[in-house]
């Protein structure tokens, strides 16, 4: 069987409004383990908030995370993940970085990009 072009358009249009309308906040860890498909949550989660803004783009949702000057300072970060809740939940992604050492004098802005693909 072959899907149509049609088909294939709304299962990518349903797709995208549930990437930007179910995942709403990102945590942030130091966990350097990498990051594996059967990852549920980060490996050591130390700050989550509501993400800054969705953008939608395309094949492409893009989830804009912002650490504020006053926030995690003293904290070595190096992984990031999209979950659907404020604690626990179903965590869409994770990706692993290297370790950056937060402090007052800096503000983080992190961009997590999906991109999907429908075939």
């Amino acid at each position: 069987m072959v899907n149509s072009n049609v088909y294939k358009d709304r299962i990518k249009d349903y797709l995208l409004d549930e990437l930007n309308t179910k995942y709403t906040h990102f945590a942030i860890g130091a966990g350097t383990t990498a990051a594996s498909d059967n990852d549920t949550t980060l490996e050591n989660e130390v700050f989550r908030d509501v993400i800054d803004s969705v953008v939608i783009s395309g094949d492409t949702v893009v989830y804009k995370c912002k650490i504020e000057t006053s926030e995690l300072n003293g904290q070595s970060i190096s992984e990031i993940g999209i979950f659907d809740a404020d604690t626990g939940g179903e965590m869409l992604c994770r990706l692993t970085f290297n370790p950056i050492t937060k402090d007052e004098n800096i503000e983080i802005w992190l961009e997590v990009i999906e991109e999907v693909l429908v075939e």
